[in-house]
């Protein structure tokens, strides 16, 4: 999947040894953007 990639891109596709961690971090950082929209609305009404 990775080569794939690589070739369709025409460029190095950097994959992490720990793709779980990752996820954790790209969801933790979702989770907070939702929040401060969601606090920011609240301020604002």
């Amino acid at each position: 999947m990775v080569k794939t990639l690589e070739e369709t891109l025409k460029r190095k596709v950097n994959v992490s040894a720990e793709p779980e961690l990752v996820t954790a971090l790209g969801a933790g950082l979702l989770g907070l953007q939702r929040l401060e929209k969601t606090l920011a609305l609240a301020k604002a009404s």
